[in-house]
């Protein structure tokens, strides 16, 4: 019970807050031209599924080549790092 007027109240502040910012001029008229930018993508989007796989698809392979390169650099610095303890432990003994 105490979660959810938690999460209610925290709702409560977030809509307290925007409405509070929306007093502002330039923050309404940003928010009016960024959520015309949106709705003209969303439009364009479903009148064109195809190009938003496309999208899709570019942005996963290039998630997986970030995955990948990162995956790499990790398995260079284990075996740096395996080097190192490998000479410690030879001067060592």
């Amino acid at each position: 019970m105490r979660n959810k007027k938690m999460i209610g109240f925290i709702a409560l502040g977030a809509l307290t807050g925007a409405a509070i910012s929306l007093l502002d001029k330039n923050v309404r008229l940003e928010c009016k031209e960024t959520l015309d930018q949106r709705m003209t993508e969303c439009r364009y989007y479903s009148k064109h599924p195809a190009e938003l796989m496309h999208q899709c698809h570019k942005q996963l392979a290039w998630m997986m080549d970030l995955s990948e390169t990162a995956l790499d650099l990790t398995v260079q610095s284990v075996d740096k790092v395996e080097n190192l303890l490998d000479s410690i432990e030879e001067k060592i003994e």
